[in-house]
């Protein structure tokens, strides 16, 4: 009976693995780290990479979590819940329908385009799933990088085994530690997660939809004005179209305009000249979707 209830979890767990990627909010992958434009998508809500420093609060729900499920309830992790423990099981469960003789060699074969799947189930949350069959065997990067994780999924769940486990494995030493925590720590451990996942999600979610910030960068060529620098962030699922303006008796020399496509950032410069006194400063406004950013830049 325990052993079907854990290839049960096993299951579930693969089944969940594979079918997040598939998993669309707002159009977009509804968790996924995108590569080229540097960005983490949470479930409807966009992370840029300078904003990762947010990220460091799931880490420390992720950690916390791990260490008191542990404390609690001991090696939950390793028989459990562990990759390597889901591959080796959903492997050995397939095998059981071969005789009985054939059965550690065909789990071994099972394992073969069951660590293809695992390397594709990777890639997919940095690759959309159609875009990483579209461009598989066309992109030599993607390919190498499909190979190279096959590979190495492979080799330890079918090579190596158990024996990292018991000879590298850090969760497996933490585990020994904690085993022995008194009650009150485990407590502290499991509260301190759970303030650390609600910190994560609130951060996340209650960040402004569109951002906007502006900055001086320099003097115009040719005395054309003061040259400043902008950045309008875009998490919605729709694009953002803004006017720029600035308070006389300054004036934007160009286009003011400014569009942004869904859940991305624009950025751009625009020039700045002023026809009296601007006391050092300028004030910009930024206008356009139901949206209104007043920021202040120096003016030297």
């Amino acid at each position: 009976m325990r052993t079907k209830r854990r290839r049960i979890v096993a299951l579930l767990g693969g089944a969940a693995t594979l079918l997040i990627p598939f998993l669309r909010i707002g159009g977009d992958s509804a968790f996924r780290f995108d590569i080229p434009t540097m960005r983490l998508l949470f479930f409807g809500s966009v992370l840029w990479i300078d904003q990762f420093h947010l990220v460091l609060l799931l880490v420390l729900f992720l950690l916390l979590l791990a260490v008191g499920t542990t404390a609690i309830f001991g090696r939950i992790w390793c028989g459990w819940l562990c990759p390597q423990t889901v591959i080796a099981e959903v492997a050995r469960w397939i095998a059981s329908a071969l005789p009985g003789g054939a059965r550690k060699a065909g789990a071994s074969v099972v394992l073969v385009p069951l660590s293809a799947l695992v390397s594709l189930s990777l890639l997919w949350f940095f690759v959309p799933p159609a875009e990483t069959f579209r461009n598989l065997f066309r992109s030599p990067v993607l390919l190498g990088f499909f190979l190279a994780q096959w590979a190495v999924v492979y080799g330890m769940v079918g090579w190596i085994g158990t024996r990292f486990c018991a000879t590298a494995c850090p969760y497996g030493m933490l585990q020994n530690v904690m085993a022995s925590a008194p009650l009150g720590a485990k407590a502290w451990l499991l509260g301190g997660a759970a303030a650390a996942a609600l910190a994560f999600l609130f951060a996340v979610w209650a960040q402004p939809s569109v951002a906007f910030a502006v900055q001086w960068e320099g003097i115009g060529a040719g005395g054309g004005g003061n040259l400043y620098r902008y950045s309008v962030r875009n998490g919605r699922a729709e694009p953002v179209r803004m006017r720029l303006s600035v308070d006389r008796p300054a004036r934007i020399l160009g286009d003011p305009g400014i569009a942004v496509a869904p859940k991305s950032r624009a950025f751009g410069s625009v020039a700045v000249t002023s026809d009296g006194e601007t006391r050092g400063e300028v004030r910009f406004t930024a206008e356009g979707n139901g949206f209104r950013f007043v920021r202040k830049a120096a003016y030297p």
